[in-house]
């Protein structure tokens, strides 16, 4: 799934195990002139683990918007239910 916010593109994965856990992989990214700037987080840590290219208060404004959106992220994700229906 991904969703367009102001040049930032928001892509989230279906609902994972991680280490024994239930987890989303959420990648946050735009294209510069530099080329493309991208942070990833996991939730429900909600916390950036790999970066490049935001700033250190675009970082703490993405983890604050994983935070306050998480229960809607995840709703979504568990919709998601892979690619393996599309290939029958």
């Amino acid at each position: 799934m991904s969703k367009a916010t102001d040049n930032i593109t928001m892509t989230y994965s279906s609902l994972l195990s991680k280490d024994g856990k239930k987890a989303i992989c959420v990648r946050f990214e735009r294209e510069t002139i530099a080329g493309t700037d991208y942070a990833e987080a996991t939730l429900p840590d909600h916390t950036i683990q790999r970066k490049q290219g935001f700033s250190e208060e675009e970082l703490a404004q993405l983890e604050f918007y994983l935070k306050v959106n998480k229960d809607e992220i995840l709703k979504n994700a568990k919709q998601i239910t892979g690619l393996a229906h599309w290939f029958q």
